[in-house]
């Protein structure tokens, strides 16, 4: 993905000013050889029967059967022992947390979170109890970082951040509404906030509840209809190496797959969530999550919360089996609209309706009798979707076929041109 994202920022960085032009940062790169770089929670208390600090991960080479090897961060055989909700147990801490220099914002900004992922075994149940990779993006943080022992301490207020986002991954070998491997929450438990879940007299800050309390995968999926797009894709794999890409864009969470070595252009996507901003008309909201979803909802889902901030990403792990995760990379993409007027000499901006979109877009020529303008559309990964030419004055562009998303069309008409689409 990476590569074809570099093309596209390339292309737009390149535009004049007046021109939408984006920038990227790279703010996590890890391949788990220093563990410098984030915090093992495993270490902030003693588990188990262990009499002092042990951590609940190793760092190995891993093979697949193709042969093909990447670095993996996954749990420790001992720390597998003691993976239960019971005091004499790891308690839920088996993960890892890497702050972001600064908050990130939703307002119009994109985080894009990549990783590698490869299990020892499927379980049936379908619940991946038995290797789960959970990614949490945390909205508030601890300012001064998770003290040591805060696990047990039930009357601090969030020591371990507030969850915004939560993705699960599960080796489950189901598919189906229900049981494919895949599940995507906002918030979590009974407050607006969010909360990280208690039991057992500790805190669990791998773990978030539905947003209201409720138990992730055992109720109506988000918003009363399958987050899972396609349900009948299998998620976790014993053979080989998979790639996952979670993309946070302002109004939509969308979660794509691929094998590690397959192109760009593989890449299946797996759901969505619509986010729409909670401080707008309740009607609104309802409308946008029922557009999105194919819904007939008549209020938000409860505790609904468009969260402004971003400010850590957690890896959660759990299981009898293993999970394997290698090639964590986080990218930060914000745009940047027109910043000056047009001279009379340059031909104005290409007018594009209608947007968002559903079936049908049109582009209109803004002198008309010209050459033909040469037109792509690009998908949220710079992949073009389609390639043409504008030859009318008003031109037609079918994009019933394409999937709801965030696309961006250039049109190479004097300066060229790129402009953001929204397909529902």
């Amino acid at each position: 993905m990476r590569n074809i994202l570099y093309l596209l920022l390339g292309l737009t960085c390149a535009l004049p000013a007046w021109a939408q032009t984006f920038q990227d940062t790279l703010l996590i790169e890890e391949n788990f050889s220093d563990t410098s770089a984030f915090t093992d929670l495993s270490r902030l208390l003693i588990w188990g029967d262990n009499t002092e600090v042990e951590s609940g991960f190793q760092y190995d080479s891993i093979e697949d059967s193709r042969g093909l090897i990447y670095q993996a961060i996954h749990m420790t055989p001992k720390a597998m022992e003691y993976a239960g909700y019971q005091p004499n147990t790891i308690r839920a801490s088996q993960a890892v947390d890497f702050r972001f220099p600064t908050p990130i914002s939703r307002e119009a900004d994109t985080l894009i979170v990549e990783f590698d992922a490869l299990w020892d075994a499927l379980n049936s149940p379908g619940w991946g109890e038995s290797g789960r990779i959970v990614v949490t993006l945390l909205h508030d943080y601890p300012e001064n970082g998770i003290p040591f022992g805060a696990i047990d301490d039930l009357s601090a207020e969030a020591p371990f951040g507030r969850p915004a986002y939560n993705m699960r991954l599960r080796n489950t070998e189901n598919t189906g509404a229900f049981q494919s491997g895949g599940l995507m929450l906002y918030g979590g438990g009974e407050e607006l906030e969010g909360e990280i879940e208690q039991a057992f007299g500790y805190w669990l800050p791998g773990f978030s509840s539905e947003a209201g309390g409720g138990t992730p995968g055992q109720g109506d999926p988000y918003p009363l209809s399958p987050t899972q797009k396609n349900e009948g894709l299998a998620l976790a794999s014993t053979t080989h190496w998979k790639h996952y890409i979670w993309v946070i864009a302002p109004n939509r969470l969308s979660f794509y797959q691929r094998d590690a070595l397959a192109p760009e252009t593989d890449n299946e996507l797996v759901m969505f969530m619509e986010t729409p901003r909670s401080d707008q008309f309740e009607g609104l909201i309802v409308e946008q999550l029922n557009e999105a979803h194919g819904t007939d909802i008549n209020e938000p889902p409860a505790l609904y919360h468009w969260f402004e901030q971003i400010e850590a990403l957690r890896l959660y792990f759990r299981g009898v089996d293993q999970a394997y995760l290698a090639n964590l990379e986080v990218h930060h993409r914000f745009e940047s609209g027109p910043v000056a007027v047009h001279s009379p000499d340059q031909p104005l901006p290409l007018k594009v309706f209608p947007n968002p979109a559903t079936s049908v877009l049109y582009v209109e020529q803004p002198h008309p009798g010209t050459a033909a303008v040469p037109l792509q559309l690009f998908n949220n990964f710079g992949q073009v979707v389609h390639q043409g030419q504008l030859l009318q004055p008003v031109q037609q562009i079918d994009i019933g076929h394409l999937p709801p998303g965030i696309y961006y069309l250039r049109a190479a008409y004097g300066p060229q041109q790129i402009q953001k689409i929204i397909i529902q």
